[in-house]
């Protein structure tokens, strides 16, 4: 998998995956400013579609989501794609089910700054 770089940007293929639409267009916004490829998703299902069809480094999920929480996704994600993408989740609220592996958490609501830290986080 290759990546355009330069001496202080890297960039990637995100998945955002969020039932707020205004999060979800703002985050869009801020991440393709950064030169990202951005894919956005307002569930768990249509994520998977997407993942289906394209390579994705990065899936930004929020948990709390209706139809399927965040856990749900990721654990089919996990199942469906090996290698799995890096994984930010973000939450407005801490998350009482069953553990999730994620390789950063980023809360709700977040700055640019925490945004880009976030995913240049993921591979740190």
């Amino acid at each position: 998998m290759s990546h355009a770089t330069s001496a202080t940007t890297r960039t990637f293929r995100i998945l955002i995956v969020d039932d707020e639409p205004a999060l979800l267009r703002s985050t869009c916004r801020l991440l393709e400013a950064d030169g990202h490829t951005v894919f956005a998703a307002g569930d768990g299902a249509a994520a998977l579609r997407i993942i289906a069809q394209q390579q994705v480094d990065i899936v930004m999920t929020d948990l709390n989501m209706p139809n399927m929480n965040g856990s749900v996704f990721l654990r089919q994600l996990r199942e469906k794609v090996s290698p799995a993408p890096k994984v930010v989740l973000v939450s407005g609220s801490p998350w009482e089910g069953e553990p999730v592996k994620v390789d950063v958490t980023l809360a709700k609501p977040f700055t640019r700054e925490e945004l880009r830290s976030a995913v240049a986080g993921t591979y740190l």
